[in-house]
């Protein structure tokens, strides 16, 4: 089971967000940051990738050493956090947290279950599987 975050858009439509560590944005990079639409962090990605290999190239550097993982890594334990920000940027609010198999099953889980606790709290669920 992994923990996801669930936001709403005020027209109905959910998204989940896992926490911590994402796979695929440690192997595709800005490639993952497009596709989930956050472009500053693709575009400047690209750019800084281009501007390092300009840097390396003119100090005759034949290859990029330990860069490409460390931009992994920053994109592994960063990308998810980013597109929770982002999706709040752009008007989502935060229904709760649930433990699913996947994002399908928590916002599955945030349909039926109450979205806020007593006291405005956000609710969460857990599924036994």
């Amino acid at each position: 089971m992994k923990t996801y975050s669930v936001f709403e858009y005020p027209q109905g439509e959910r998204v989940a967000v896992k926490q911590g560590w994402s796979w695929p944005a440690f192997c595709f990079v800005a490639f993952w940051a497009l596709y989930k639409k956050l472009w500053a962090v693709g575009f400047i990605t690209f750019a800084a990738a281009i501007v390092v290999g300009i840097i390396l190239d003119s100090l005759g550097s034949p290859d990029y050493g330990p860069i490409p993982l460390i931009f992994c890594i920053i994109f592994a334990i960063w990308g998810n956090k980013w597109r929770r920000n982002s999706l709040i940027s752009k008007g989502y609010s935060l229904k709760g947290t649930v433990n699913a198999r996947n994002s399908e099953q928590a916002v599955a889980i945030m349909l039926t279950e109450s979205p806020h606790g007593a006291g405005g709290e956000a609710a969460t669920a857990c599924v036994k599987g």
